[in-house]
């Protein structure tokens, strides 16, 4: 008799835990339909002109989110910019302005970008000073290349600013199976298709093996944690707490405190690019320097980020410590950012998009031209 119970629990227990499963399955089925339906991840990016860091010149494109709404308008050399005359490209009192989409300025009209809101600032103290817009470069390789071209059109500003993003300027372009290929302390990029392997013809033997990254309610549980304070402090926090490295993002190894020699070399690769840029100004007699903006998770999450792993502040660090070594001058954006969102807890970012907002435009700007300043690399003549 009590054998017989106990078959039946088993039964009972088995069926249960199928019926579980089978409602697990039904549940994320259902949720992966729902998500593909009505919802679109935002994608983050601006339309170039083709194989340039350049936009149409003469245009005016209207960018809508979930989040925001912009507009930028472009000059006659395809910069989101007011169209510049001979006498003010000619003026070595002002200033440009090179970077990614935060020097550019995206989710934010054309008054709110850095180069605009560093104008008011310096036009406050009794400056008229043009600040050219050259953002639309994605890393180092663009930067150094919007130098020589802002040199080259005729731009004789005596100072150059170079925005360093932590989020994208470090990213290896190479498999994420595999590690940067490192020879000599020079990294050996293998360029990879991202999509490769994807819809690959089933007629020529080809069967891809699902991955995470391909359901569409997996993406969105990611985006909304990643903007959440909450939640990335959440996880942030289990992975300090199982001693793991639970960093979500292609760039996540910048903040370890213990590096392999292939991640040292491949974040110096990219940063000894940084003495190609200043060669550059330099042989042209202009000053530059290397303004660091720091990601979302270092202004809102410091705290829950540094663990017995990570180091939320290390990489400012390490690049301050490389501009000392080099005589470079770098400015961190990251004290005065952190100390704004911590007195008043006001985001300075988009949740979903992760860019500065507007106050964070505003700050970052302040920043900068308290920096101009202490460095006397600003001329004397007001308006």
């Amino acid at each position: 008799m009590k054998e017989k119970e106990r078959k039946i629990r088993f039964i009972s227990g088995l069926q249960n835990a199928l019926l579980f499963v089978c409602s697990l399955l039904l549940f994320f089925a259902l949720a992966e339909v729902v998500t593909r339906l009505a919802w679109k991840q935002a994608a983050h990016s601006l339309d170039k002109v083709t194989g340039q860091y350049r936009f149409t010149p003469n245009s005016e494109t209207s960018y809508k989110t979930s989040e925001f709404e912009f507009t930028i308008k472009t000059n006659r050399f395809g910069r989101r910019d007011w169209e510049w005359t001979d006498s003010v490209m000619k003026d070595p009192c002002n200033i440009v302005f090179i970077g990614d989409s935060f020097v550019f300025g995206y989710g934010v009209n054309d008054a709110d970008t850095v180069p605009t809101l560093l104008e008011r600032e310096l036009e406050e103290q009794g400056k008229k000073v043009e600040v050219f817009n050259f953002g639309g470069g994605d890393d180092f390789f663009g930067y150094r290349f919007l130098t020589r071209e802002a040199i080259e059109m005729g731009i004789h500003a005596k100072t150059i600013l170079i925005g360093i993003f932590l989020g994208n300027d470090f990213i290896c372009p190479c498999s994420n199976k595999e590690e940067p290929v490192v020879k000599d302390g020079q990294v050996l990029w293998q360029p990879v298709d991202r999509h490769a392997g994807r819809g690959k013809s089933l007629s020529r033997g080809h069967i891809r093996t699902p991955e995470l990254a391909d359901s569409a309610f997996y993406q969105f549980l990611k985006v909304r944690i990643s903007s959440s304070p909450l939640f990335t402090g959440l996880l942030f926090r289990i992975g300090k707490s199982l001693h793991r490295e639970i960093y979500p993002t292609s760039t996540g190894y910048i903040f370890l405190r213990d590096w392999t020699k292939d991640q040292e070399a491949l974040f110096y690769s990219f940063l000894n690019q940084s003495l190609d840029i200043a060669k550059i100004a330099s042989e042209n007699e202009r000053d530059v320097v290397f303004v660091i903006f720091p990601n979302k998770a270092q202004v809102e999450n410091a705290v829950d980020l540094t663990s017995s792993i990570y180091d939320a502040d290390l990489p400012d660090k390490r690049i301050l410590d490389f501009c000392d070594q080099h005589g470079l001058r770098c400015l961190d954006l990251l004290p005065p950012l952190r100390s704004a969102y911590d007195r008043g807890q006001r985001p300075l970012y988009f949740s979903g998009d992760r860019h500065l907002n507007a106050q964070g435009n505003r700050l970052a700007a302040a920043a900068v031209r308290e920096y101009l300043q202490s460095q006397t690399l600003l001329c004397n003549h007001g308006s």
